[in-house]
Formats: structure tokens, sequence, C-alpha cells
């Protein structure tokens, strides 16, 4: 049995979506943003519902240097959707995709690129075109393994 298992027609629901955009370098490195997200939780008496979430749209364009444009965010489920919130963030009420390629990945961080080649490479292999976003849920992460569910829409 394979380690990596690609999965199709899995659906992500998503609730009371708080985002923050955040830069191409940031996203998967920094634990600064996960730390002022919680501090916008804590300072506006929120509660988030389930692990953080990082989205990826893939690139989105060419900057004037020539280097890709990735439109990257930090994203988190709230229990309440009737809320206002401040610059730089952003509350959208329900994210629904349908059909997208899954895996689950439980490993050492440094093979999770794995995980997404793995879909891409399942979406090659069968003719399947990707939107070229990916969605990936935090469940753990500690010095010894990276726990994450990976989700890739189909266009």
């Amino acid at each position: 049995m394979s380690k990596i298992n690609v999965l199709e027609n899995k659906s992500l629901k998503l609730n009371n979506v708080l985002s923050r955009q955040v830069s191409e370098n940031d996203v998967f490195v920094s634990a600064k943003h996960i730390t002022m997200l919680n501090n916008y939780l804590k300072s506006n008496n929120l509660k988030s519902v389930g692990p953080v979430i990082f989205y990826s749209s893939g690139v989105v364009g060419v900057s004037s240097d020539g280097t890709a444009k990735i439109k990257n965010k930090l994203m988190i489920q709230l229990e309440r959707g009737d809320i206002k919130v401040e610059y730089p963030y952003v509350l959208e009420q329900n994210i629904r995709l349908a059909n997208c390629l899954y895996v689950k990945f439980k490993d050492e961080y440094k093979y999770f690129s794995y995980a997404t080649s793995a879909i891409a490479l399942h979406s090659y292999n069968n003719d399947i075109d990707l939107t070229s976003e990916v969605y990936i849920i935090n469940l753990s992460n500690s010095k010894e393994s990276f726990e994450a569910d990976v989700f890739m829409p189909i266009k």
C-alpha cells in the first residue's frame, strides 16, 4: 500500500471563514501570522472551530520583475458568522468545493511536498484538470510529525 492515496470527488465545506492574505514567502514558514490571527481572535472575543487552513491560489500573474504572483491566505473557521471584521481580515460565510482531489498526509514535514505532487501526478495520469488552488488543513504539527488534509479543486 502506498503512503499517499489520492481520492477523487471529495468535498470541502467551510463555514464562517476568517482569512487574511499573507505574502508568498510567509505562508508555510512563519508562525507570526498564526500568532497575529490568534491575538485577533482573543481581542475580539471570537471562538474558532477546527484547525488553521492554508490556501494558495497558484500562479495568478507575473509581477513587473518577472516573478510569479501567488495569492496565499491563512484561514480559520469561526463559531459565528454574524460579525464585522477589520482589515486585513475578511469573513466569508461559506466556501463550498464539491469536486476535489484529496490526500490525507501524515509524516515528517520535510516530505509534505509529496502530497501535492501525488495529487498533481494523479491528475496528469487521469486527465483531470485542476484549478491550481490548494487548501491545506493543518491537523497537527510537531517536530516528529505533520498531519494535514489536502484538497485541490477540479476545474
